[in-house]
């Protein structure tokens, strides 16, 4: 059986919003995520990977890459960056942008769908 984890709603702060924090403590969030997690499911991404908006800049959390990497889960779940959906493997893991609005905030991007 899979071990999925919802490790946390928080993003890097960007405009105060909802769930943002500062990069001294988002790391926090960051380290309850267990180590034999499978499926991870987090709002935003981590920096590189599916995380660029319009301007090209890569918005995703360094940090959390580094958990990422660290306990390779199969598959790592997120949106949150709308310019970013789709699908992308890096290493042992599957990475998947499922946002389905646009960087306009139009539903227009299909429901993506995992077999595992």
């Amino acid at each position: 059986m899979a071990c999925i984890s919802g490790a946390a709603p928080v993003t890097p702060f960007f405009c105060n919003w909802a769930f943002n924090r500062h990069e001294d403590e988002i790391g926090r969030h960051w380290a309850m995520i267990p180590d034999d997690v499978d499926v991870l499911v987090t709002h935003g991404p981590a920096q590189g990977i599916l995380d660029r908006i319009l301007e090209e800049e890569e918005v995703g959390c360094p940090q959390l890459l580094r958990v990422v990497e660290r306990i390779q889960p199969q598959l790592h779940l997120f949106g949150h960056i709308h310019e970013g959906y789709g699908t992308e493997i890096y290493g042992p893991t599957r990475f998947v942008n499922a946002s389905i609005c646009t960087a306009d905030y139009e539903p227009k991007n299909r429901p993506v769908v995992i077999d595992l």
